[in-house]
């Protein structure tokens, strides 16, 4: 999984079933990145009209464990300045 874009966000996501492939993930809204039936794919389930694909999800997973690493090292950092401070 690899994460590209400026405005939009774009996920490269390899294929689980075909060495070789890769999809392109699609959000066109950060915030969508938790909603994989949001997520645009370039698959051919996603293609004919299906919602919430396996790339879309891996990637709305990928989403929810930054935001744990970042939720965790944002305590860490409260923990030690309240430390500090006291």
């Amino acid at each position: 999984l690899s994460l590209h874009g400026a405005l939009a966000l774009w996920f490269s996501v390899a294929s689980g079933s075909e060495p070789g492939k890769v999809y392109t993930v699609t959000a066109l809204d950060p915030r969508d990145l938790d909603r994989p039936a949001l997520l645009g794919c370039t698959c051919a389930w996603a293609e004919n009209g299906g919602k919430a694909c396996s790339h879309a999800r891996a990637v709305a997973r990928w989403s929810e464990a930054e935001r744990a690493k970042r939720d965790r090292a944002a305590a860490r950092v409260a923990r030690q300045t309240v430390a500090v401070l006291a």
